[in-house]
């Protein structure tokens, strides 16, 4: 059910988004609404594409499926918590600049 490209339908914060920064916050979500595509091919290899900007990497899923880690071309290794994964639903949680975030993600048509 992973194999396939998903865009970026929400993000959940850990913490409340202070008033402020909500203005910012949401603009950014809606940009990564529009312009951001994460794709998991059978070979363990994944593209991510914001914006006009493409990034390569492996990935690999643990023993139980319940993480999936990451490691981009330049050798970063990241780990992502599977919260959810349907036909047409993914979310994951991940750890984005010390705040931890839950990614709800949508099957692309």
């Amino acid at each position: 059910m992973l194999l396939k490209t998903w865009r970026v339908e929400n993000l959940q914060y850990s913490r409340e988004i202070p008033a402020e920064m909500k203005p910012t916050i949401e603009a950014q979500i809606a940009e990564m609404r529009k312009n951001f595509l994460l794709t998991y091919n059978s070979d363990g290899t994944y593209t991510t594409v914001l914006s006009n900007q493409t990034m390569i990497g492996k990935w690999k899923l643990n023993w139980n499926n319940s993480k999936i880690t990451s490691t981009a071309a330049n050798g970063e290794k990241k780990d992502f918590t599977i919260l959810e994964l349907t036909e047409n639903t993914y979310h994951f949680k991940a750890i984005e600049g010390g705040e931890e975030v839950i990614f709800l993600m949508v099957a692309e048509k």
